[in-house]
């Protein structure tokens, strides 16, 4: 049984820094990533599926959305 989601998601992700001190946060560049959601998983049915509630009804968000499995040659 997993423990982490499995579905493929695309991904927005931003790196950059976090002054706790002042609150800021720095943008240094930006890239779109294909992996698995990652999220932890709790309920049984989850573990015994490998997918999140959230994927499985279909979350969405323009920077964060599922993707099929991308063929192999």
């Amino acid at each position: 049984m997993a423990n982490n989601c499995t579905k493929l998601r695309r991904m927005l992700v931003k790196h950059g820094s976090y002054n706790m001190t002042t609150g800021e946060t720095t943008a240094k560049r930006e890239e779109w990533v294909t992996r698995e959601c990652g999220v932890p998983l709790f309920g049984e049915t989850e573990r015994k599926t490998g997918i999140c509630r959230a994927c499985a009804r279909g979350w969405t968000h323009p920077e964060n959305y599922p993707v099929e499995a991308e063929p192999q040659p």
